[in-house]
């Protein structure tokens, strides 16, 4: 064809994409998720905290009680912690939140049945851990074509597999 150019090499036409903006995925993940320093059940009913970070069950308690949890006076001013929790403290409350209903109930509703928040380092920290799990899962699957998606393509599949949980080991 006439005036069109015939590259044999993809890299020719379409150099590797700019890696995806960690920040905008953030406000994507956190508008699609919410952001809460409490346990919640989410629409899974898997306890959960932070941006979506599941938590995968009483086989994994350890996991949910390495985060710092404390008192709080009321989730309206959890910047106010009491005291931390212990490690039977925050065994309850895993245990009362997963016997809630995560399908009827909003997580933003189920703050009522809850006593314990965690820091906002602790939920940066947990959310940097998933999508950095994430990222590497994927680019494991891709392989060398992972960085040749645009960084809308990136954001979409981040999306769908952030909402899945946790990565395949």
């Amino acid at each position: 064809m006439r005036g069109v150019a015939n590259y044999t090499n993809f890299s020719e036409y379409h150099p590797p994409s700019p890696h995806y903006n960690r920040d905008y995925f953030k406000e994507v993940s956190s508008a699609l998720e919410g952001n809460f320093r409490h346990l919640y059940l989410c629409t899974e009913n898997k306890v959960t905290i932070g941006i979506g970070y599941v938590l995968t069950g009483v086989g994994e308690l350890p996991e949910a009680q390495t985060p710092p949890f404390f008192f709080s006076t009321d989730h309206k001013t959890p910047d106010l912690p009491l005291r931390r929790a212990t490690r039977e403290e925050i065994a309850a409350e895993y245990a009362a939140v997963s016997k809630l209903d995560g399908k009827t109930t909003l997580a933003t509703r189920q703050a009522r049945y809850t006593k314990l928040v965690t820091t906002p380092e602790t939920v940066e920290r947990l959310y940097a851990k998933r999508v950095q799990e994430w990222e590497n899962t994927l680019a494991r699957f891709y392989g060398t074509k992972w960085r040749w998606f645009p960084s809308s393509a990136k954001i979409a599949l981040m999306s769908v597999a952030f909402g899945a949980g946790h990565p395949a080991a």
